[in-house]
């Protein structure tokens, strides 16, 4: 089994992902961290260096090689949904994909640098606001289960998955 963690940039899916994998005695891989080893370089300089298309490229190939992982908690750079290729990728075998949902008022204050190159905008509310209205509909598309981080601890997010996890292993 693998738990796949997919939402908006700073929805909790690296904090969360880290305490269940925790929890569940699986291994814990954050996407946006492989690429910046593989690349040798932040995320940001990778878009300002070669475009968020090249960026898209190797995410893209991180999940080919995620897609047989087993005993695994991943958490996906936000924008993974935007290729359905991807998260057939991340969904073949055995999965459950978890939905970090975030409001956009809790992204601006969580939002503490510039390392997110897609938020280095003028209006950033604006933009924030611009992609999750695309990216909605994926995450909900996408996802075996949707919890709202905003106004809940690591802790109960990670107790709401488990209990949901256990919940889906019973019934199979």
């Amino acid at each position: 089994m693998k738990v796949i963690l997919i939402g908006f940039m700073l929805s909790g899916k690296s904090a969360i992902g880290k305490q269940l994998a925790n929890r569940l005695g699986y291994q814990f891989v954050d996407m946006d961290e492989l690429i910046v080893r593989q690349e040798g370089m932040p995320i940001k300089d990778i878009f300002s260096r070669y475009g968020e298309e090249h960026f898209r490229e190797i995410e893209h190939q991180m999940t080919q090689r995620l897609a047989t992982a087993d005993n695994m908690v991943i958490a996906t750079g936000g924008g993974v949904v935007m290729r359905d290729d991807n998260m057939r990728n991340l969904k073949a075998g055995n999965s459950f994909c978890v939905y970090l949902k975030v409001q956009p008022e809790t992204v601006l204050e969580r939002k503490n640098d510039d390392s997110r190159p897609l938020l280095n905008v003028g209006d950033v509310r604006k933009q924030i606001e611009e992609l999750m209205s695309r990216r909605e509909g994926l995450y909900q598309k996408y996802a075996d289960m949707v919890i709202t981080t905003d106004d809940k601890t690591i802790q109960e997010i990670v107790q709401k998955i488990e209990e949901e996890l256990w919940n889906a292993y019973k019934a199979s």
